[in-house]
């Protein structure tokens, strides 16, 4: 029978989108709903036409790596033989973690498990000899080898303070060598001078000698951080002296000729050339792994010069743990103020951290040392220097500077401080009335409400037990307990140790 044409032309519609691969659904319910239907068509074109639904769809959702709770899923979404994803989670082995490939289409998957605070570098290994970044990903880290790609899961906070913000007063960068008779060697250092520098300030500054400087001011954007720090009164107003070796390996492995030239020569020129504190409570040392462990090595030798050590992913562990053999034959001042932190994705440096760390706590220096889900990468150190800035030279924040505090007419006191676990507030009113007592961080931010009632004249205290509102243990760093009683404000600095 032959069909007239008024009728076969929709029939044929209807055949051809019969015929038209079966569509799939536009939302996903998660990661395995995408694999459950990409896995149940049958044809390359099928299976792409559901890939690029997804890719859509996880890029209104996050991005990539695209994440789901504490799942992170790598995805290469190109032509290859393999894909390996090396990084701090697998010691940068290229192929310990290998993705896998859903057949009939060039999309390759990988899925890890990591805390929700998690922050760590990686990037993608093709074929077998390639290594590139993750094309999908626009989060870089720079590094001493390079940048690598960022993985943040979602309970990471960047850190504000390492941007540069137009907003407010910033410190000068300026480039010296010198040339030291005990190394036969011309290095390289900065000086960053704070934004109000001051030649006839009476007191003088605080100065941090950081080794590995040209790295922390490129790579960790060290000016920045001292200008936020400086800008919001977090720390006191500070030279940074940013050395450079020539050959860090030789110079930074318990090198006493190094600390010789750190002492000797490079202190007394930045002494004879600034303002300085001529006095080892206003001079620090830090440096991030190797020149962690030169940093503590330097306190170790000359407690009459640095009164502060930070060491950020220490080096510890070379030579068999030497650094244990001088720290118990030699000694460490108990005065020195300790700044750590390390990662739990570093694996040789972890235990040495915290044997130290409890080598000093027992030493009964003050310490804050925190540990970070987080590999050895300057992603890491770029974001908590600024906690041993804080530490060791600290500024008048924001909530010490209302003008009321001056008129409050009653003292807070906390004791014992600094504190490890729990702290008593203390403070006298002068009448009755309603008094509020909260607790807040370096950064100004209510972390706890201790009290908010009417009370008596007389003296009164409370407890902090080192949990904020959720009940959740802070970290280590200082803290700002403020008293408000009626119209009048009081404010206590106090320093939770590890």
């Amino acid at each position: 029978m032959k069909i007239p044409m008024s009728r076969a032309a929709p029939l044929l519609m209807i055949l051809a989108v019969l015929l038209l691969p079966r569509p799939a659904r536009a939302q996903f319910v998660d990661f395995q709903d995408f694999l459950d239907q990409v896995n149940a068509l049958p044809t390359a074109a099928e299976r792409d036409s559901v890939v690029q639904l997804f890719m859509d769809f996880a890029a209104n959702n996050g991005g990539f790596p695209y994440i789901e709770g504490t799942q992170a899923h790598f995805i290469y979404y190109n032509s290859a033989s393999s894909v390996g994803v090396p990084g701090d989670f697998n010691g940068w082995e290229p192929t310990a973690d290998l993705c896998q490939r859903i057949t009939l289409t060039n999309f390759f998957y990988l899925i890890k498990t990591f805390e929700i605070d998690a922050r760590l570098d990686y990037k993608f290994y093709l074929n077998g000899g390639t290594w590139i970044l993750d094309p999908l990903n626009p989060n870089q880290v720079s590094g001493g080898f390079g940048p690598n790609s960022e993985l943040a899961m979602p309970g990471y906070v960047q850190p504000p303070e390492i941007q540069y913000d137009p907003g407010y007063l910033h410190g000068t960068v300026s480039s010296h060598t010198i040339y030291s008779t005990v190394m036969g060697l011309t290095f390289g250092y900065g000086v960053y001078l704070p934004p109000n520098y001051d030649a006839g300030r009476p007191e003088g500054y605080p100065v941090v000698y950081m080794l590995d400087g040209q790295e922390y001011y490129a790579l960790a954007s060290i000016n920045n951080t001292a200008d936020y720090l400086i800008h919001h009164g977090l720390m006191d107003e500070a030279i940074l002296v940013l050395q450079q070796p020539v050959d860090r390996n030789n110079e930074y492995w318990l090198n006493e000729a190094f600390v010789a030239f750190l002492g000797d020569e490079l202190v007394p020129e930045i002494d004879a050339a600034y303002n300085t504190i001529h006095a080892p409570g206003g001079r620090a040392v830090s440096g991030v792994s190797l020149g962690g462990l030169t940093s503590t090595y330097a306190c170790i030798h000359r407690p009459d010069l640095f009164g502060h050590c930070a060491a950020q992913s220490p080096a510890y562990w070379i030579d068999s743990g030497e650094i244990f053999n001088l720290l118990n034959t030699i000694g460490f001042d108990p005065e020195i103020s300790v700044y750590m932190d390390w990662g739990t994705y570093e694996a040789s440096i972890q235990g040495p951290a915290i044997t130290a760390r409890d080598w000093f706590i027992a030493n009964g220096n003050p310490i804050i040392a925190n540990e970070y889900h987080e590999g050895h990468s300057w992603g890491q150190w770029r974001a908590h220097i600024d906690d041993g800035l804080m530490f060791f030279f600290p500024g008048s924040t924001g909530i010490e500077s209302d003008e009321r505090v001056a008129a409050a007419g009653f003292e807070v006191r906390n004791h014992p401080n600094p504190f490890r676990g729990v702290t008593t507030i203390s403070f006298d009113l002068p009448g009755s009335g309603p008094v509020v007592v909260d607790v807040f961080n370096a950064l100004g931010q209510r972390i706890r409400t201790l009290a908010d009632e009417n009370v008596t004249g007389g003296e009164h205290s409370v407890v902090w037990d080192g949990l904020d509102d959720r009940r959740i243990r802070v970290s280590s760093g200082v803290y700002f307990y403020r008293v408000q009683a009626g119209d009048r404000v009081a404010v206590r600095k106090g320093l939770l140790l590890e």
